[in-house]
């Protein structure tokens, strides 16, 4: 269906190569001419672009998300806007469905246990210090090796310079991310598309609490929980670090001599490191399903120890929903090549029979985490792994489709399916593997851009979403 752009002259899309299915979706819909922009590289990897029609006095909407290859994506986007720049357009959108470096909004605290990374020439300058003076030194240097900057300002400033005039883009992991920009910043939400999921495909949804992972998303579950008139629960605490990695060397420096010691006037107290209390649930769970909701799935297992928490309190089906996900170009042939119709019973959290174990989430990065956990569940005979009878069944949802190799070969080894939109290309991965389904969400991005080249308001986007969205 093709939308009212009453001035199709006058606009233009055009894309990288981060996702040029997507740029024809979005064009189609809108009944808009494709730029024809190509972007290729050089020998030497030098990014090079050149858009076949004219650009000048017209309104350009670049089209380019993140990927795996996330540093190319970027040199591309900012070299066409720079070009439609200097070519003398009007105006210059970008449409960024997924942001890179949207976690890297802020410079992480130093914490106690991150010392194990500290550089060997601090190792060397304790040795000539007490015991007690190694720990206030080791402190101040973990400190002072916690150098860094805010990516992600570092990269709106580019894209504002470049020539962006306007930015379009989905969930971002910080709200606060739209203030690092000069230009303004349309934050589209996902929350619609995934309570109408929770409505129209978990039947008994109505046996539903929303839980908050940890207390930081309260305020998100709390809005979920209110829309579909569920209760809430909230976990809080951490799961209690392993006694191998606490006694292998890594948070403490060894005994010193007392003859090898000398006085350093660091000046700066020791303090006891933070404890939290072991991880607990607030809220009843017993006899419910429990929907865990957070804006991105990067660390699994945080979700599993929550998941074993929320299993011990009497829940019987376990969902997890959120936004960010990547597939690797080998996942379709890990999945297919996986054991995964060996397994015909199982579960997570012991569900053997007729127990759904979902997990919908948009950004699934670190495949490490994944990896272990997906060994941990297995080994523990509690991953609901899937036969293709309809009795027990892993879905894997996610609405930005970025997987790390061995998470999707260990983790979704055992995975009945994997919904993710398309805000992330997969096209490719889809044809090798039949487990690999998608949503569509061109039509939202259709109608951003639509309103805002017809200056009409953007608050229809956004009248069912809160502002804990």
């Amino acid at each position: 269906m093709m939308m009212d752009v009453p001035a199709s002259s006058d606009v233009m899309i055009i894309g990288g190569n981060s996702h040029p299915e997507l740029v024809n979706l979005i064009a189609n819909r809108l009944g808009v001419k494709n730029g024809g922009c190509a972007v290729y590289h050089k020998t030497n990897r030098e990014t090079m672009v050149e858009i076949g029609d004219s650009v000048r006095g017209k309104d350009i909407y670049i089209i380019q998300t993140g990927t795996k290859d996330v540093n190319n994506n970027i040199m591309e986007l900012l070299i066409m806007a720079y070009a439609c720049k200097t070519s003398s357009a009007k105006s210059i959108v970008g449409v960024i469905p997924y942001l890179p470096y949207s976690k890297q909004c802020k410079i992480e605290e130093m914490e106690n246990r991150d010392l194990s990374h500290l550089k060997k020439a601090h190792c060397v300058m304790c040795v000539a210090l007490r015991r007690s003076d190694v720990v206030e030194h080791l402190m101040i240097a973990g400190k002072m090796r916690k150098r860094g900057c805010i990516v992600s300002k570092l990269l709106a400033k580019m894209m504002c310079k470049s020539g962006l005039s306007h930015v379009i883009t989905m969930d971002l992991h910080q709200k606060e991310i739209q203030g690092f920009f000069d230009c303004p910043v349309d934050n589209l939400r996902a929350s619609p598309f995934l309570l109408q999921y929770i409505q129209e495909c978990i039947p008994d949804y109505r046996n539903a609490v929303i839980v908050a992972r940890n207390p930081g998303s309260a305020k998100k579950a709390t809005s979920y929980a209110e829309r579909l008139r569920l209760g809430i629960a909230v976990i809080h605490g951490e799961q209690k670090e392993a006694e191998s990695d606490m006694v292998d060397g890594r948070y403490s420096p060894p005994t010193l001599p007392r003859s090898r010691t000398m006085d350093v006037g660091v000046g700066v107290p020791a303090h006891p490191a933070k404890e939290k209390p072991p991880i607990n649930v607030v809220g009843d769970v017993g006899g419910r399903i429990a929907i865990m909701v957070d804006d991105m799935v990067d660390d699994v297992q945080s979700f599993v120890a929550a998941a074993e928490v929320l299993k011990e309190r009497g829940a019987y089906k376990i969902y997890v929903l959120a936004t960010h996900g990547l597939l690797s170009s080998d996942a379709p042939r890990l999945i297919i090549d996986s054991p995964i119709d060996e397994v015909r019973y199982g579960g997570l959290l012991d569900c053997l029979k007729q127990r759904l174990a979902t997990f919908l989430g948009p950004l699934v990065q670190e495949s490490g985490s994944m990896a272990s956990a997906a060994r941990l569940f297995l080994q523990r005979g509690r991953l609901c792994t899937v036969s293709t009878s309809s009795e027990a069944r892993a879905s894997t949802y996610s609405r930005h489709s970025v997987f790390e190799l061995t998470s999707v070969h260990i983790g979704l080894a055992l995975v009945r399916m994997v919904v993710v939109t398309n805000t992330i290309p997969h096209e490719l991965q889809k044809m090798q593997c039949h487990k690999i389904k998608t949503v569509d969400i061109s039509v939202l991005l259709s109608e951003a851009i639509r309103r805002i080249h017809n200056k009409e308001s953007m608050s229809y986007l956004f009248k069912n979403v809160t502002l804990e969205d």
